[in-house]
């Protein structure tokens, strides 16, 4: 209790600033820099995270066109004859 009641004194004993007109644009402006900054880490921050995520997308998409591929190849040599896809039709 004793360091609360410290505190509010050497607080009350701060004499109060007001800033001027000057200095609060100027905090104005540092607040709003340090906010637009936040922004754009967010934002580069969720560009990596799309262009991530379309690469793996890609690369899965790849793997499942070869698979289907290999699998193609597989049933059509497996009766002894390759037959290609344009003889299918």
């Amino acid at each position: 209790m004793q360091a609360l009641s410290g505190r509010i004194v050497s607080f009350a004993l701060i004499p109060l600033r007001f800033l001027t007109k000057e200095e609060r644009v100027k905090e104005a402006l540092r607040k709003r820099q340090a906010q637009v900054e936040e922004q754009r880490r967010a934002q580069d921050e969720e560009r990596r995270k799309r262009e991530q995520f379309d690469r793996d997308g890609r690369r899965e998409l790849r793997e499942a066109e070869r698979e289907a591929r290999d699998r193609d190849r597989s049933v059509n040599t497996k009766d002894g004859c390759f037959k290609t896809s344009f003889e299918h039709a």
